[in-house]
């Protein structure tokens, strides 16, 4: 289990963090999460994450040609740019915050609120039921 994951890169240099790794937790999470609160300062490019478990919130800048594979909820996502993004949520999504998304999709068992931010666009395929979702929202 990871606590809480953070990349801030090196603000000596001014140089902004990015992580372009693939990410695997697994573990017993005891009732808890797997993968505590994430926040990247910059971006995510070119990897796959397998979340086997419960994970906190994610903040993260922008997202490029990345998969999220959570076999869980996500409680909340903030990402101002997603390119070629890839979400598989086995549980709920509770809240999904995003400025502009442009190729991917979002499957989800359900979600509660999906707020677009003021920006250029937003192009997902959507697997989620919304219909069936009393608290699902869409705003922005």
């Amino acid at each position: 289990t990871v606590g809480k994951f953070v990349i801030t890169g090196d603000r000596a240099t001014h140089t902004r963090g990015n992580f372009d790794a693939d990410l695997i937790v697994t573990g017993p999470s005891q009732g808890g999460r797997v993968l505590g609160s994430v926040k990247i300062d910059r971006g995510i490019r070119g990897s796959t994450w397998d979340i086997a478990g419960r994970m906190g919130r994610l903040v993260v800048e922008s997202v490029s040609r990345w998969t999220l594979n959570l076999n869980a909820s996500l409680p909340k996502l903030v990402v101002d740019q997603a390119m070629r993004t890839h979400l598989r949520v086995a549980g709920r999504i509770g809240r999904l915050t995003v400025g502009r998304w442009l190729r991917g999709t979002i499957e989800a068992q359900s979600m509660g609120r999906l707020t677009k931010q003021p920006s250029v666009g937003l192009m997902a395929k959507f697997s989620v039921p919304f219909a069936t979702n009393r608290g699902a929202t869409l705003s922005g």
